[in-house]
């Protein structure tokens, strides 16, 4: 933070002379932390049990238990996506990673909007030990091509309205094969329909994932919205994802409401952890918008009842 602080104030040359002189003073006088003790660690009453597993591991194990529950709606649409559904979809997914001979850490990019099709699309990838980058819906060609180029996926999973983005930003880049989840009919032979993988997909498909530390092998490359720039990939592994999910979990306890309502969208990390992952590990319904439309937004509140929102 303070190297980015020091780029701030030393080549930012519209800034106002009397604020870069105090950002000059207050970095070059700061403290530095040379030793840590538990002296000063401040440390919470109750310590939780992170399980070192990888991501597919300790969500399938968790989502079958739930079994018919539904675990996501469309909000609007009303289709339904049930615990087990979602489970086999990841599973029919990863065993087409696998045919196609997709390998252990190759990657896989999301370029969709908030849907229900967005969990197995990820699950899908940890069934066959990829890790995932998600896109903003809504970068232009050259956007996506930038973000590729860095996290360098070999898969894009999109939708037909997202399709020629996505064609464009994959040229001269990592991308091999692009999946859509709508019936498209469809001339490339790059490009594959969601829905013929799932037709054709193993359900009982199980990779070994054994080779997988999950706390260093990658799971995400999460990106920075590029305020000061282009954005920059983060890479989280398998361990420190479960572990944030789990300790947003202790945070809501048990007494988590039942349906809520995803408005923050799930390609971010904010809306990923608390939609993908706390509310359907809890057994909690999930609606979800593809963006936020006021009539939409009110309409499903109404409609679904929904105690939740964020």
């Amino acid at each position: 933070m303070l190297h980015l602080q020091r780029r701030f104030v030393t080549s930012r040359t519209t800034c106002i002379p009397s604020l870069k002189k105090t950002f000059t003073k207050a970095l070059s006088t700061r403290t530095e932390f040379t030793h840590r003790t538990e002296e000063n660690v401040i440390r919470g009453n109750k310590s939780l049990e992170y399980p070192v597993e990888d991501c597919f591991t300790f969500f399938s194990k968790r989502f079958e238990q739930f079994g018919e529950r539904v675990a996501m709606v469309d909000g609007v649409t009303g289709v339904e996506l049930i615990f087990s559904q979602l489970v086999q979809n990841s599973r029919k997914l990863g065993s087409y990673f696998h045919e196609k001979n997709f390998k252990l850490r190759d990657r896989v990019s999301i370029f969709l909007p908030t849907c229900t099709e967005y969990s197995y699309s990820m699950l899908g990838a940890f069934a066959n030990g990829m890790a995932v980058t998600t896109i903003h819906p809504t970068f232009t060609a050259h956007e996506m091509h930038n973000q590729i180029k860095t996290s360098t996926p070999k898969v894009v999973i999109t939708n037909a309205h997202l399709l020629d983005t996505a064609r464009q930003a994959s040229e001269n880049s990592s991308i091999e094969t692009i999946i859509c989840l709508d019936d498209t009919s469809i001339s490339d032979s790059g490009v594959v329909n969601m829905s013929d993988i799932l037709q054709n997909g193993d359900e009982n498909f199980s990779a070994d994932l054994s080779a997988i530390d999950p706390e260093k092998d990658i799971a995400f490359i999460l990106y920075s919205s590029g305020t000061t720039g282009l954005p920059k990939g983060v890479m989280i592994s398998h361990f420190s994802m479960i572990n944030c999910l789990l300790q947003v979990r202790e945070f809501f306890g048990e007494n988590m409401p039942d349906n809520v309502l995803a408005v923050i969208p799930v390609y971010h990390m904010y809306g990923m952890v608390l939609f993908l992952f706390v509310n359907p590990y809890h057994g909690n319904r999930v609606y979800t918008l593809p963006s936020f439309d006021p009539v939409q937004f009110l309409s499903s509140i109404q409609n679904y009842k929904v105690f939740f929102l964020s």
